[in-house]
């Protein structure tokens, strides 16, 4: 939502995803874009099958340029950029899921590194990459934030919930706009759903600078406000075997 508009990604039974502008001022739609999924398969010949077949494929987290492009990817695949007329304009082969975040030129997405790899937990990164043509700046690993903190608070691995591959599953990065009294520009908001734990990581300095669990539960969506305030939308949920 930004001055009186509606990003939304959907999806139609007989055109497949799309993307529409919707205005609520005049309440209706003003225009839509449809990923072109034949290019994009044809560019991502690993990504074909699963999330990013053509019924199940979903145009997610879209982020909107003002010339009229559009970021997105699949929930489970290549990151895409389009353009207003839905021609290809970049697209990284990689596994994003979750959160797409445009600020200063940079997106600010959730990667799954190795996916297809087998190993004791899924590797779930911060990646960092140039909007204007795609290509990744760096990937931080999660456990490569946590490592240090997690020897001397044990109890992060349990975070509320049951031990898991998917541990460190990340679902949103937002960097922090400007300083305050409490945090620094550029700063990066970080929710881990698994762990039921935020966090914000300075990445000048390779360190936690704050870290909560709690008393959300499988969160989403962790945005700074400002003066030391955060908000978390908690889904109220807990995932394992019934009792």
């Amino acid at each position: 939502y930004e001055d009186g508009f509606l990003l939304v990604s959907s999806f139609n039974l007989e055109e497949g995803p799309n993307v529409q502008l919707f205005s609520l001022k005049e309440q209706k739609y003003l225009y839509s874009w449809e990923p072109p999924l034949k290019e994009i398969h044809k560019k991502s010949p690993n990504f074909v099958d699963g999330l990013n077949v053509s019924r199940f494929y979903r145009t997610l987290h879209p982020v909107l340029f003002n010339n009229g492009d559009l970021i997105f990817h699949s929930g489970g695949g290549p990151l895409v950029r389009i353009d207003k007329c839905n021609n290809l304009k970049w697209i990284v082969n990689d596994f994003y899921h979750h959160s797409n975040v445009l600020f200063e030129g940079k997106i600010y997405s959730a990667i799954t590194i190795n996916h297809d790899i087998p190993s004791d937990y899924l590797n779930d990164a911060i990646s960092i990459i140039d909007a204007k043509n795609g290509r990744v700046e760096k990937n931080i690993e999660i456990y490569d934030i946590v490592s240090n903190y997690l020897k001397e608070n044990f109890s992060l691995l349990y975070g509320i919930g049951e031990f898991e591959r998917d541990l460190f599953h990340l679902n949103s990065i937002y960097p922090i706009k400007q300083n305050d009294n409490f945090f620094e520009k550029n700063d990066l908001v970080v929710s881990l759903r698994n762990l039921s734990t935020v966090l914000v990581y300075r990445m000048s300095t390779d360190q936690i600078i704050w870290m909560k669990t709690g008393p959300w539960v499988n969160q989403h969506d962790a945005q700074y406000l400002g003066n030391g305030i955060f908000s978390v939308f908690s889904n109220n949920n807990t995932r394992g075997l019934e009792p």
